[in-house]
């Protein structure tokens, strides 16, 4: 064989390695970013079962995180919420918690989670977390609708 057809065979395989690679980490996004979508339930009941089982699949995106902020002010906020047992929507909050945290700390400009933190933290009677939560969502995002229902 030649050098120029070792370089070639070289480079093939170098390229479909690289191919198998980016077919790899596509099917693990597109995996990833369906989650939220086929796993988490078809109804708010379903959704809120699995923040309290704590199988939560966030997704990768900030519209996959904006659904998983939206069930945990369901479970904060609406009847469906206030009305399940107890332990069930103290894990539920616990697990939007811990989603909430994340996604801020993930991207600190995300206005929305610090909303959702200040939220859970008005659940736990704690006004200091409460009020830096939303201080700092209202600095990123003065405008936003969500922030001013809240008021």
């Amino acid at each position: 064989m030649t050098a120029r057809r070792l370089h070639g065979a070289a480079s093939l395989l170098l390229l479909s390695f690289t191919c198998l690679l980016v077919v790899a980490g596509s099917a693990y996004a597109l995996f990833a970013e369906s989650s939220p979508y086929l796993f988490a339930g078809k109804g708010i009941a379903q959704r809120i079962e699995v923040l309290a089982e704590g199988r939560l699949h966030p997704g990768l995106s900030r519209p996959a995180h904006d659904l998983v902020l939206d069930d945990c002010v369901t479970v904060a906020s609406s009847l469906v919420g206030l009305t399940l047992p107890t332990s069930r929507r103290d894990a539920a909050l616990s697990t939007c918690g811990d989603a909430a945290a994340r996604f801020a700390a993930q991207s600190p400009t995300y206005a929305y989670a610090y909303y959702v933190e200040a939220l859970l933290a008005a659940e736990r009677a704690d006004p200091e977390a409460m009020n830096a939560a939303l201080a700092t969502s209202r600095a990123l995002a003065p405008t936003e609708q969500w922030l001013a229902a809240s008021g």
